[in-house]
């Protein structure tokens, strides 16, 4: 076997075949560049072998350069949160109004309708205390039929049945409130806070004069309302008609696009009538009061010369 400084020369059975050992690895950077000439004057870098671009390591020239649009990073940046949480609030909100899941938008409306309704002719903690009392007593006499039949059928006593509601009552270590969930649902609330704070202020500093016109006029109309019927039963027809009009319209749209052009064309219709008929009567109305104040003034002319001529 012959060694040297740099390589190994192993003789593997062969006269004529010989292997040369790659170089040893405790060669330092500046060894490579200057004998071997590998990688020039860069650093070396784990991906500068496969040709790929390493995040440590320079950017070549012959590189090709990522092109990054600055507007959709500033937008990215600027409103994170409000577009995720308009975006979610939006959809969520539709799928609702659209009843894109029957059972759910049902279970919302009747929810919040009886809950109206409930709190209308009682206080709120009439209707609590009923709704414990009612379940409370359900589960009390559940839970000891249940027991007596199984009782009766095993021969064993009810201290050794296992409890129906075993699953929620032996576990003292899982929770019956999920913290993550709470923590959601905490985080998109303070969201969606901070969303109306926001668009409130936008309102009320006049960001869009169309905008915080259409707003005070949404708000003195519900002030007129209200101050006509109880905000109950306005709170439940506007949420009534916000599940059923949209839904209504998408389903009956073409009947409903129809009836709306006929009654705009006969308000159209009924508008210039009315606009003449105020015009002729105005112009009437005119001509008479011109009329009068003629008559009016000779009378008074005369009763001004028939004193005189009195007074002489």
């Amino acid at each position: 076997m012959k060694t040297s400084l740099d390589t190994h020369t192993f003789n593997m059975n062969s006269k004529h075949k010989k292997y040369q050992a790659p170089l040893s690895p405790q060669l330092s950077e500046d060894d490579l560049v200057g004998s071997l000439n590998v990688l020039g004057h860069q650093p070396l870098t784990p991906s500068d072998s496969t040709g790929l671009l390493s995040p440590i390591s320079p950017q070549s020239k012959d590189s090709p350069v990522l092109q990054i649009d600055e507007t959709l990073i500033m937008a990215k940046d600027e409103y994170p949160m409000q577009n995720d949480v308009s975006l979610s609030l939006y959809l969520g909100f539709m799928n609702l109004i659209y009843w894109k899941i029957p059972g759910r938008s049902a279970i919302i409306l009747s929810g919040i309708l009886s809950s109206l309704i409930l709190t209308r002719y009682y206080s709120l903690l009439y209707v609590c205390a009923a709704s414990f009392t009612i379940l409370t007593g359900f589960n009390l006499v559940f839970v000891n039929f249940y027991n007596l039949i199984r009782s009766v059928w095993t021969g064993l006593p009810t201290q050794e049945l296992i409890h129906p509601y075993h699953f929620h009552i032996d576990q003292p270590n899982q929770n019956i409130i999920s913290r993550e969930l709470v923590e959601h649902y905490i985080h998109k609330s303070i969201d969606l806070l901070e969303l109306m704070v926001q668009a409130t202020a936008k309102i009320v500093y006049v960001q869009d004069s169309k905008v915080t016109g259409s707003a005070c006029l949404l708000s003195g109309f519900i002030y007129f309302a209200t101050s006509l019927i109880s905000s109950k039963i306005f709170f439940g027809l506007f949420v009534l008609g916000i599940f059923t009009l949209p839904y209504y319209y998408r389903e009956h749209q073409d009947m409903v696009d129809t009836k709306v052009c006929s009654i705009v064309t006969k308000t159209k219709v009924l508008a210039e009538e009315y606009s003449v008929l105020a015009r002729d009567q105005s112009i009437i109305f005119y001509h008479q009061f011109i009329s009068f104040v003629q008559q009016t003034t000779i009378k008074s002319s005369d009763n001004v010369q028939q004193s005189a001529k009195k007074f002489n």
